[in-house]
């Protein structure tokens, strides 16, 4: 198991500067960011796989940095999400949709030159067999589904080990709904 920038499991995201997200992702030119400081979660490698998973779910603080930016929080019950970027930055966040993770997503990439994602069901079961005792968090987490309905799919994350199957339209927010995303490998 490898777990980027850490000595073995963290309880909240660390912030890194940009230049030190740069040398991390190997990018040779600066990533575009109005941000001194961006909170670039901690990932795990899962092995055999091609890609990597968050250690812990979506942060209040990213998420801040995210709507920093401009993105406007709409939809289904916007105001609870909002409610929510008061509460500290390490926090887990919940209340978001399957559009503000894959525009977090996009977002994310934009400004490490990393390739981030919302993950499928099946990565996240994935990622849960080997290393359920070293993903963080207990919220409802997020996927996308592959029947192409633009439907939701949740998993039970932390320490219910459990995945089971609900589904939801993209803009919908839900409490303990949380997202846990992916990096590509390169």
């Amino acid at each position: 198991m490898i777990i980027e920038g850490a000595q073995g499991p963290r309880r909240f995201a660390q912030e890194r500067t940009r230049a030190e997200i740069d040398r991390l992702a190997g990018v040779r030119a600066p990533a575009a960011s109005g941000h001194p400081h961006i909170i670039v979660p901690e990932m795990i490698d899962v092995s055999g796989k091609s890609f990597r998973v968050m250690e812990g779910e979506v942060t209040v603080g990213l998420f801040r940095q995210f709507v920093d930016t401009g993105y406007e929080i709409t939809g289904h019950d916007a105001d609870a999400l909002r409610m929510r970027l008061g509460w500290a930055p390490g926090t887990y966040l919940d209340y978001l949709n399957l559009t503000d993770d894959r525009k977090l997503a996009v977002w994310l990439s934009e400004q490490t030159g990393r390739k981030f994602r919302v993950p499928t069901i099946d990565e996240l079961s994935a990622a849960f067999s080997p290393f359920r005792n070293h993903l963080l968090g207990s919220n409802w987490e997020l996927t996308e589904t592959t029947n192409g309905a633009g439907e939701v799919a949740s998993s039970r994350g932390g320490s219910a080990n459990i995945i089971e199957h609900f589904y939801f339209p993209p803009e919908y927010r839900l409490f303990e709904r949380s997202v846990r995303l992916v990096e590509d490998k390169q």
